[in-house]
């Protein structure tokens, strides 16, 4: 946990610089979303996400020739390749395990009360199992991926007000290219993420953090449904 937790104590070095002291007025900035737009901005259309998943079409692929390395690259977690010239990217979900492993960490401030990750987990739990994705059913000697991770700092900025910094993370086992290097082991890394910052009062904070899980696991069960229109009807065994 120490890569998440340096993670989270960058969040809160700059969270109170980033919201100062608010007043009953004050509203939270809008989140940070996935998203599935061009280099330009431009949403891509349904086709190109077909696209991705199936590469031959023609309407994506990748590159064959050198590209210049000043193009705009995608700053996604995701499936990136080459169109039209400029490097796209989706954040695609499709073909994955209905097995998902999930998690809440919650980190905060030394005068923040003390929070329970359990009812969360297990909210979050059954969110997924509304459309029957569900816990990895069987031991395997390889890291129980995909796991979804949801990470709350929770920071005060004023005697009775929090800022929280939710951060939704789905990790995949995948294979890294690097030259003269053989792993020993296996690599996981983010392959699609979600976040979300806002305030609450002290005593709305439990409903608050539900809230918050709440919204960011219904955005990925979205995004999967959208790629897996089929995942209430089919089990997909984990690897």
């Amino acid at each position: 946990m120490h890569y998440l937790s340096y993670t989270a104590l960058m969040i809160l070095v700059g969270a109170t610089s980033l919201f100062g002291v608010p007043s009953d007025d004050d509203s939270p900035p809008p989140a940070p979303v996935p998203t599935t737009e061009d280099s330009n901005g431009k949403p891509l259309e349904k086709s190109d996400k077909v696209a991705f998943e199936t590469p031959n079409s023609g309407a994506a692929e990748r590159p064959k020739v050198p590209l210049p390395t000043d193009l705009k690259v995608f700053e996604m977690p995701g499936a990136v390749v080459i169109k039209n010239g400029q490097w796209q990217g989706v954040d695609y979900l499709g073909h994955i395990s209905n097995q998902i492993t999930v998690d809440v960490e919650i980190v905060k401030g030394n005068a923040t009360p003390e929070i329970q990750t359990e009812p969360l987990v297990n909210y979050a739990r059954k969110l997924l199992n509304s459309v029957d994705i569900i816990r990895q059913l069987s031991q395997r000697e390889r890291p129980p991926m995909p796991l979804l991770h949801l990470l709350l700092v929770v920071y005060p900025i004023d005697k009775d007000r929090v800022v929280v910094f939710g951060n939704c993370r789905l990790f995949e086992e995948v294979q890294v290219m690097r030259p003269d290097f053989i792993s020993s082991g296996f690599w996981q890394a983010i392959t699609w993420e979600s976040l979300d910052v806002s305030t609450s009062s002290v005593s709305d904070l439990s409903d608050h953090l539900k809230d918050i899980v709440d919204k960011l696991v219904s955005g990925f069960i979205e995004r999967y449904q959208l790629y897996n229109p089929q995942s209430d009807k089919i089990e997909i065994p984990a690897k």
